[in-house]
Protein backbone atom coordinates (compact mmCIF):
# COMPACT_ATOMS: atom_id res chain seq x y z
CA UNK A 1 0.00 0.00 0.00
CA UNK A 2 3.37 2.62 0.64
CA UNK A 3 4.18 3.47 -2.69
CA UNK A 4 7.12 5.73 -1.54
CA UNK A 5 8.82 6.00 2.29
CA UNK A 6 11.87 7.55 3.57
CA UNK A 7 13.66 8.97 6.22
CA UNK A 8 14.52 12.63 6.74
CA UNK A 9 15.52 14.10 10.14
CA UNK A 10 14.29 11.02 12.11
CA UNK A 11 10.67 10.97 11.13
CA UNK A 12 9.51 8.20 8.46
CA UNK A 13 7.21 9.59 5.47
CA UNK A 14 5.17 7.82 3.35
CA UNK A 15 2.91 7.81 0.37
CA UNK A 16 -0.27 5.63 0.20
CA UNK A 17 -1.66 4.75 -2.69
CA UNK A 18 -5.18 4.09 -1.33
CA UNK A 19 -4.75 8.08 -0.74
CA UNK A 20 -3.94 8.66 -3.87
CA UNK A 21 -6.56 6.71 -5.66
CA UNK A 22 -9.23 8.04 -3.31
CA UNK A 23 -8.43 11.48 -4.47
CA UNK A 24 -8.29 10.72 -8.12
CA UNK A 25 -11.50 8.53 -8.36
CA UNK A 26 -13.24 11.61 -6.97
CA UNK A 27 -11.52 14.00 -9.39
CA UNK A 28 -9.31 15.39 -7.20
CA UNK A 29 -5.41 16.43 -7.72
CA UNK A 30 -3.08 14.55 -5.72
CA UNK A 31 -0.28 16.74 -4.12
CA UNK A 32 2.68 14.20 -2.71
CA UNK A 33 5.68 15.75 -0.80
CA UNK A 34 8.61 14.25 -2.36
CA UNK A 35 12.36 14.95 -0.76
CA UNK A 36 14.79 13.30 -3.45
CA UNK A 37 14.83 12.37 -7.22
CA UNK A 38 15.15 8.05 -6.57
CA UNK A 39 11.39 8.82 -4.57
CA UNK A 40 10.11 10.44 -7.30
CA UNK A 41 11.00 8.17 -9.88
CA UNK A 42 9.18 5.51 -7.31
CA UNK A 43 6.35 7.57 -7.14
CA UNK A 44 5.94 8.08 -11.26
CA UNK A 45 6.59 4.10 -11.95
CA UNK A 46 3.89 3.08 -9.20
CA UNK A 47 1.84 5.63 -9.32
CA UNK A 48 1.51 5.87 -13.61
CA UNK A 49 -0.09 9.68 -13.27
CA UNK A 50 0.61 12.48 -15.67
CA UNK A 51 2.00 13.99 -12.73
CA UNK A 52 3.13 17.29 -12.82
CA UNK A 53 6.32 17.89 -10.84
CA UNK A 54 7.46 21.30 -8.73
CA UNK A 55 10.64 22.06 -6.97
CA UNK A 56 9.98 24.18 -4.25
CA UNK A 57 13.78 25.67 -3.88
CA UNK A 58 16.06 28.23 -1.59
CA UNK A 59 19.30 28.57 -1.27
CA UNK A 60 20.76 27.08 1.59
CA UNK A 61 21.57 30.20 3.86
CA UNK A 62 17.83 31.19 3.42
CA UNK A 63 16.96 27.69 4.71
CA UNK A 64 18.92 28.25 7.35
CA UNK A 65 17.65 31.64 8.13
CA UNK A 66 14.02 29.87 8.13
CA UNK A 67 14.77 26.78 10.01
CA UNK A 68 16.46 29.40 12.93
CA UNK A 69 13.26 31.73 12.50
CA UNK A 70 10.78 28.73 13.25
CA UNK A 71 12.81 27.67 15.87
CA UNK A 72 13.69 24.21 14.79
CA UNK A 73 16.28 22.15 16.75
CA UNK A 74 17.00 19.90 14.31
CA UNK A 75 18.60 22.84 11.57
CA UNK A 76 21.54 20.68 11.59
CA UNK A 77 19.96 18.05 10.32
CA UNK A 78 17.55 19.90 7.54
CA UNK A 79 21.16 21.39 6.13
CA UNK A 80 22.14 18.13 5.61
CA UNK A 81 19.12 17.13 4.02
CA UNK A 82 19.45 20.45 1.92
CA UNK A 83 23.08 19.36 0.80
CA UNK A 84 21.93 15.99 -0.38
CA UNK A 85 18.92 17.23 -2.36
CA UNK A 86 21.61 19.50 -3.91
CA UNK A 87 24.09 16.86 -4.95
CA UNK A 88 20.81 14.82 -6.16
CA UNK A 89 19.53 17.69 -8.29
CA UNK A 90 23.38 18.26 -9.54
CA UNK A 91 23.69 14.59 -10.30
CA UNK A 92 20.59 14.27 -12.49
CA UNK A 93 20.96 17.29 -14.32
CA UNK A 94 24.76 16.22 -15.21
CA UNK A 95 23.56 12.59 -16.15
CA UNK A 96 20.28 13.36 -17.65
CA UNK A 97 20.66 17.14 -18.58
CA UNK A 98 16.67 17.20 -18.60
CA UNK A 99 15.09 18.82 -15.66
CA UNK A 100 12.78 16.23 -13.67
CA UNK A 101 10.92 19.23 -12.96
CA UNK A 102 7.62 20.15 -14.95
CA UNK A 103 8.47 23.94 -12.73
CA UNK A 104 11.28 25.36 -10.46
CA UNK A 105 9.97 27.82 -7.94
CA UNK A 106 12.98 29.80 -5.95
CA UNK A 107 10.42 30.62 -2.99
CA UNK A 108 12.89 33.33 -1.77
CA UNK A 109 12.03 35.30 -4.39
CA UNK A 110 8.34 34.56 -4.76
CA UNK A 111 5.46 34.96 -2.67
CA UNK A 112 3.31 32.45 -1.72
CA UNK A 113 0.27 33.13 -3.04
CA UNK A 114 1.70 33.47 -6.57
CA UNK A 115 3.57 30.31 -5.78
CA UNK A 116 0.58 28.63 -5.67
CA UNK A 117 -1.22 30.45 -8.36
CA UNK A 118 2.04 28.86 -10.75
CA UNK A 119 1.23 25.61 -9.49
CA UNK A 120 -2.34 25.96 -9.88
CA UNK A 121 -1.89 26.77 -14.00
CA UNK A 122 0.87 24.22 -14.13
CA UNK A 123 -1.31 21.63 -12.95
CA UNK A 124 -4.42 22.88 -15.37
CA UNK A 125 -4.60 20.63 -18.27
Amino acid sequence: RLVVETERYGNRYAVDRHDIDELTETGHVPVVHIGNLADLAELRTAVPLDWTTVCLWIPREVCAERSHQRGDVDTPARLRAWDETDADLQRSQTQEGVSPFTLVIHTDQAEPADTARRIIEAVKP
